[in-house]
């Protein structure tokens, strides 16, 4: 249960949602594993409101908003990015320090507090305001004291710079609030400025000792950030969780092949994180549409 102190708004989504929640949920794995994906993409758009949790990945409480892409699938599925949950579960231990660039409400971050617990520590970047306060609250009401939230985005430079949306025509008509980037692409919408620094400077600046697992989500930006961070990735040689997105990195100007020469030019291995939570064989770049990699010092 919430602390009353913590407590959030009051659920406005009706007793049935929770109800087939629990058969979705208990469906999430094994041979019926595409029965919840049917349902939360069908019957689940069905609902909308917010909806109060208090178990996800065991007992951690989030507020979501079944109108929007990510948090629907976090309430019907049981989590969104369930291959690197499962992966970080396998890697992470305690008083380890896990970076969440991208971090959105907070689903990899809130997980990453409770294995590296308190001797451990969670730094949590989300430039996009509303989301970032959605993040605060969440980490609020966990009283997940080793989660510290940065409410920037992170480049190759220092300064201030405009966040956009991508075009509706590549959201689509579902509701997505996660794809705020720092990529003007033709027909962007600019929705505010925020301030932009480089990783290294960061890590300097905090005076971070080490890092054990770094995760990269950023709509595109996953180069730039490289290029300010790759001091500190040759400082600490962290494992690293990067999204490679062909849409959004073609929308940046380049090729999954690019992200992935730039990793391994860092002294890198990759693999390909399959549903599972484990490393499997990197297929051929060119038939990379959407997938999370793990890439681990090669020596």
């Amino acid at each position: 249960m919430l602390p009353e102190s913590d407590a959030p708004m009051p659920s406005s989504a009706p007793h049935a949602a929770y109800a087939l929640r629990k058969i979705a949920n208990g469906l999430s794995s094994g041979a019926l594993a595409g029965v919840p994906r049917r349902i939360a993409r069908h019957i689940g758009r069905a609902f909308v409101g917010t909806a109060l949790i208090d178990d996800f990945m065991g007992d951690i409480a989030l507020e979501l908003d079944l109108s929007e892409h990510m948090q629907r699938r976090i309430f019907w599925l049981g989590g969104y990015n369930l291959d690197i949950l499962r992966l970080l579960d396998r890697r992470l231990a305690p008083g380890m320090v896990f970076v969440d660039v991208g971090a959105n409400i907070g689903e990899l971050s809130l997980f990453a507090s409770r294995r590296v617990g308190p001797s451990g520590r969670v730094y949590a970047f989300e430039p996009e305001p509303s989301i970032a306060a959605t993040l605060r609250r969440h980490v609020e009401m966990n009283r997940a004291a080793n989660v510290e939230v940065e409410a920037i985005a992170l480049s190759d430079r220092s300064g201030e710079l405009p966040l956009y949306l991508r075009p509706p025509t590549e959201v689509g008509r579902e509701k997505n609030d996660g794809l705020a980037t720092l990529i003007a692409a033709p027909g962007a919408i600019k929705v505010s400025t925020v301030r932009v620094d480089r990783f290294d400077d960061w890590t300097e600046g905090v005076q971070l000792a080490h890092l054990d697992v770094l995760k990269v989500d950023i709509e595109g930006g996953e180069l730039a950030f490289l290029e300010g961070a790759s001091e500190s990735i040759r400082r600490f040689r962290p494992g690293i969780v990067v999204e490679a997105s062909r849409p959004s990195l073609e929308a940046a100007g380049f090729r999954c092949a690019d992200l992935i020469e730039r990793i391994q030019a860092l002294g890198y291995r990759i693999q390909l994180i399959d549903p599972a939570g484990s490393a499997r064989a990197l297929p051929a770049a060119d038939r990379i549409e959407h997938a999370n990699l793990w890439a681990t010092p090669s020596q």
